[in-house]
């Protein structure tokens, strides 16, 4: 399989996004492992909520109740747009992480059972591994990279150009206050303020790169390993009516089958959160790039255009995998019913078209199984996709597609 990579960069997440206590859940990426801690579970998502409010009604509120506001060298549209946008990222993973303080066995638990089931395919299945290179890993390694330090000079950008809202704030109240400081106090006030302001901005900016590289890894992962099981119970159509070949497909089917709840409730709104963020920054930024022309210096001004090309991009290349996924199970769906009923044919013409008993069994071991009823759920449920044609529209033709094979199957 090559997860390895995809590994790695969940390595990476957990060595610069650490949780520590003040997050239910601990993560062991070397050991590829979660782990429950449930202290101070209550506290921490009540502020974080808050927080999460406060950030996306009370701020932008605030900044429309100043009379002043803006002042002729502010940047008004740049700024509402940064506080909408930041704000609707605080109560996505406010939201995020609430559901998961409310659930943090049940997390563990499934996040496990997706690695189980990797260890259950390599342990299983013996199969030569893939050559040639894995962009998908690549691309999401150097990405946490890449967030990693990205908040840094975003949190900068935002601090020199006067974009966040704690500017307004501190700028109000030192309108209101009448403060006349001048000499070397004025230029320490000015320090102090820029490292407020930083710290304040630096830990909204390292909140939405953790929640961002946490969903792109994951969402990544799964679809790596749910792929690759597809890709493995394709390779064994042949032997699914054998019995060494239903002992293997058991074993498969149980950690799949406890897995594929976790799965099914995490990858719908992974995906379109992902999608959702994607839009979002990428229609400020387009909106930013036409009113802030002549305005910022060209070397800044290149950002907007840059994250407006790139983002929707670097999400377009994890969507066709998910659609990879649809596609092979659909197909496994036919193959898993021709095989069966040739199988079947083959040895009621042997006998007189009664069949032997060792066939009769493994035919009801395997309607036993349904394990077709996994692959539907993978293809129609859990996988909410863009279509390759068009890109802004879901995959419901899945469902037409999951229907008619159940239909047909016998």
């Amino acid at each position: 399989m090559s997860t390895d990579l995809l590994w790695q960069g969940f390595s990476f997440y957990g060595h610069f996004f650490p949780f520590g206590k003040t997050f239910p859940v601990g993560v062991l990426p070397k050991k590829r492992v979660m782990y429950c801690i449930m202290g101070r579970k209550v506290w921490i998502s009540a502020a974080t909520v808050f927080t999460g409010f406060v950030t996306g009604v009370i701020g932008p509120g605030y900044l429309f109740l100043f009379r002043n506001f803006p002042w002729p060298e502010d940047n008004r549209s740049v700024t509402l747009l940064v506080l909408m946008f930041g704000g609707i990222c605080e109560t996505v993973s406010a939201l995020l992480y609430l559901f998961i303080w409310l659930n943090p066995s049940a997390t563990v638990k499934g996040f496990n059972n997706i690695v189980r089931i990797e260890e259950l395919m390599k342990a299983e299945i013996t199969r030569p591994p893939k050559n040639g290179a894995d962009p998908l890993g690549h691309i999401v390694s150097k990405f946490v990279l890449f967030m990693s330090g990205f908040y840094y000079i975003a949190s900068l950008f935002l601090v020199l150009n006067n974009f966040d809202s704690s500017y307004f704030v501190l700028r109000e109240i030192a309108r209101s206050q009448n403060f006349q400081i001048s000499g070397q106090l004025s230029i320490l006030m000015s320090l102090l303020s820029y490292i407020l302001r930083f710290i304040v901005v630096a830990s909204c900016t390292f909140e939405f790169s953790r929640i961002v590289c946490l969903l792109v890894t994951i969402f990544a992962i799964q679809l790596e390993v749910v792929s690759s099981g597809l890709d493995q119970f394709h390779g064994m159509r042949g032997k699914l009516t054998s019995s060494r070949g239903n002992v293997k497909l058991r074993s498969l089917y149980v950690g799949l089958g406890i897995g594929i709840g976790f799965t099914s409730r995490v990858q719908g709104p992974t995906t379109a959160t992902l999608m959702a963020l994607a839009h979002m920054l990428a229609a400020v930024c387009t909106i930013a790039m036409i009113r802030m022309w002549d305005i910022i210096p060209m070397p800044l001004y290149l950002i907007f255009p840059t994250i407006a090309i790139c983002v929707p991009t670097f999400v377009l290349t994890l969507l066709p995998r998910a659609c990879n996924c649809y596609e092979t199970s659909a197909k496994l769906l036919r193959t898993w019913r021709d095989v069966t009923a040739w199988d079947d044919g083959v040895k009621r013409g042997q006998f007189g078209g009664r069949g032997t008993f060792g066939s009769r069994e493994r035919v009801r071991t395997t309607a036993a199984l349904r394990p077709y009823k996994l692959y539907a759920s993978v293809a129609g449920v859990t996988l909410y996709v863009l279509k390759k044609s068009t890109k802004t529209t879901f995959l419901y033709s899945c469902m037409d597609t999951t229907v008619n094979g159940l239909v047909s199957f016998k």
